[in-house]
């Protein structure tokens, strides 16, 4: 199966000079991901993704209408042939983690553009290639967030083992003192019993004392 049978003929474009305020407009418009950057001969220059959007509006503090295509779009371009097999589509998406590639003629012309979507329709009857394209999902699902999907757990993770370590540390720091608290409060346990039974062994030998005087007496006749 080729490309050309599958592909959409004519798809919407957009221009260097354009406005992201305009690209946004269109790629809602179309219920699309990606728009192809053509000159004014039809020629693909570039393309432009509704992420490259989104990334261009919260990082340049401008509004949409101020940013042009022309310094967002991505000019690293991977496009393919008419002719060329579905297959090769596929490893061209799964190389470079695309769900659309553009396709054009040798001069560089667009011609169309085709989407996983569209080959996944077209190649349902055949095994090999349905095989090969939930892989090539598979590689294009794939997250790329190394940034912030490799740095978030290891934040966390180490939050967590300062955490263990501090509270490892205010033990360790506090056990001199409870032990230092512990001994005294036992110290003075053990002279308040001390001085209980001291107290105890004194009035009992008082009264001892009391009674052997008294049988000491001698009688009166």
């Amino acid at each position: 199966m080729k490309v050309h049978e599958l592909m959409t003929p004519s798809p919407m474009t957009c221009r260097p000079t354009d406005s992201l305020h305009d690209v946004a407009q269109r790629l809602w418009n179309e219920d699309c991901g990606s728009l192809p950057v053509v000159d004014g001969r039809n020629r693909l220059v570039g393309m432009i993704t509704d992420r490259d959007v989104a990334m261009a509006g919260y990082f340049r503090n401008r509004t949409l209408g101020e940013i042009l295509v022309a310094d967002t779009m991505s000019q690293k371009i991977t496009s393919i042939a008419e002719n060329d097999d579905v297959s090769a589509a596929l490893d061209h998406m799964r190389q470079v983690r695309v769900h659309r590639l553009p396709v054009c003629d040798e001069d560089g012309t667009l011609r169309g553009i085709v989407a996983f979507s569209d080959i996944l329709r077209g190649v349902a009857r055949d095994r090999q290639l349905t095989t090969r394209a939930v892989e090539t999902l598979g590689v294009i699902l794939e997250p790329r967030g190394e940034k912030s999907g490799v740095l978030q757990p290891a934040a966390r993770t180490a939050k967590a083992t300062d955490s263990k370590t501090t509270a490892a540390t205010t033990t360790a720091a506090l056990e001199p003192q409870a032990a230092k608290t512990t001994a005294k409060a036992a110290a003075k346990a053990t002279t308040a019993k001390t001085a209980t039974a001291a107290k105890a062994a004194s009035s009992k030998a008082a009264k001892s004392t009391t009674k052997s005087g008294a049988k000491a007496r001698p009688k009166k006749r």
